[in-house]
């Protein structure tokens, strides 16, 4: 009897958890169905703002796998966005007649230098349509701040500020806890090559005099294109920069105003004001914002005519 009722309770649970893995299953393919049809339905109006916020980290290439980012307890995908959507969308918007300019309203840019550079230079691109592209931020770190200043207008919330400070590198060695672990690295390296530095964390206690140094000349190299691009957008000369970043002079955002890296010191429903006037000049109507998210779902310009 008592294998009987073991036999009988374990039949139970694998049914009862092969049901709950087709109503899982069941849920995901529903709100893959409903994704997909809100993308077919996704349209815009005249006079409309893509307004950018990237929260998650910008991959080179999107996952178009609506399993990959699925979240199994909110039952919600996170589409992962990828540096050939975002170039392809803001190419998109600067066509689009109904697009009147971008809204940059973002805390942070989830990417490296050199993927926050290639979407500056096409902004840059964006702007020569003759369109508008304002920022704002409660906060403005300098990666942040050289994307903004790609734009028309930057503006900073009043309790915010403008951390201009320099760019720095760290490098993790590994060689005491080897010697811990009784682990000996193999190494084959010429007597000339000082500056191949990739096996340095496993031979080395701390960084080289060459690799000092070539790591040096790399981080000028990136913050000299970065203070060039500030300057010339902001029209503030790069001495004066490096200045503001030595002294740590931006400590408010009066500050920032004072040196000209911000346009005005607002807060965001001021804004959208603002950017209600730019879209509906002299009309009391409601401004139009489209997500970049769902704007990756709107034909382009050309479609929609068709």
């Amino acid at each position: 009897m008592k294998q009987f009722f073991k036999f009988m309770l374990a039949s139970f649970a694998g049914t009862l958890l092969m049901v709950i893995l087709i109503l899982i299953v069941f849920a995901i393919m529903i709100t893959s169905i409903a994704s997909m049809a809100q993308k077919e339905s996704v349209k815009i109006g005249p006079h409309t703002i893509l307004r950018i916020d990237w929260n998650l980290p910008i991959q080179d290439r999107g996952n178009q796998n609506p399993f990959a980012n699925f979240d199994y307890t909110t039952f919600k995908a996170k589409k992962s966005i990828g540096l050939n959507d975002i170039l392809a969308n803001i190419d998109k918007a600067a066509k689009d007649p109904d697009i009147d300019g971008i809204f940059l309203d973002m805390e942070t840019v989830p990417a490296g230098l050199a993927t926050t550079e290639e979407i500056r230079n096409k902004l840059l691109d964006f702007k020569k349509t003759g369109k508008f592209i304002i920022s704002y931020a409660n906060n403005y770190d300098q990666k942040e701040l050289y994307l903004a200043s790609a734009g028309d207008k930057i503006y900073l919330n009043p309790e915010g500020l403008v951390l201009l400070k320099g760019l720095t590198a760290q490098v993790m060695f590994l060689k005491k806890l080897m010697d811990k672990l009784d682990i000996k690295a193999q190494i084959i390296r010429g007597p000339n090559n000082k500056y191949k530095s990739a096996v340095e964390p496993l031979m080395l206690e701390k960084m080289s005099d060459a690799n000092r140094q070539q790591m040096k000349d790399l981080l000028g190299s990136f913050w000299n294109n970065m203070l060039a691009a500030i300057s010339k957008s902001r029209h503030i000369s790069i001495r004066q920069l490096n200045e503001l970043a030595d002294n740590l002079t931006l400590s408010n955002a009066e500050q920032a105003k004072k040196y000209h890296l911000v346009d005005g010191v607002i807060y965001r429903d001021q804004v959208l004001d603002s950017l209600k006037k730019l879209t509906h000049p002299g009309r009391n109507e409601d401004l139009s914002v489209i997500n970049f998210g769902k704007y990756t779902y709107v034909k382009p310009a050309r479609t929609r005519e068709e």
